[in-house]
Parts: structure tokens; sequence; C-alpha cells
């Protein structure tokens, strides 16, 4: 795993013209959300295979149905 350190010098190899690029992208890492590390459950497996045979059997609804239905 990368160390701290050795981003801060990666940044201090950057070119002044890439410096605001390099902030953006670095907050925008700061802002995403935890990544879900629970691990995947047999219901969530229960849950998608049942959804893949409701797709494949053509019983699905469209965007515009399930807005109407839950709201926009």
């Amino acid at each position: 795993m990368p160390s701290r350190q050795q981003l801060h010098d990666t940044i201090d190899r950057l070119p002044d013209t890439e410096l605001l690029p390099a902030l953006r992208f670095l907050e925008f890492l700061a802002d995403l959300p935890p990544l879900d590390d629970e691990p995947y459950s047999d219901s969530e497996r229960a849950e998608d295979e049942l959804a893949r045979q409701e797709l494949a059997r053509g019983e699905r609804i469209t965007l515009a149905e399930m807005k109407r239905e839950f709201g926009p």
C-alpha cells in the first residue's frame, strides 16, 4: 500500500499546470462514500438470482412505471 509520503512526493513532481486537476481529483476521491466491505450474503445472492430469473421471464417494468409507483 502506498504511503502518504509517496503521494506527497508524487504531487511535488507535478508541474504547476497539473496542480488544479490533481486537487480536483483528490477532492473527488476524498468525498466518495466508503466502500461496502460487507460480505456478499446468501440472502443477497438469492435476491439477485430471483431478479435475474424474473428478467429472463420478461417480468420487468419500465422506468416510467417505476417512477409512477415509487415517485421521481
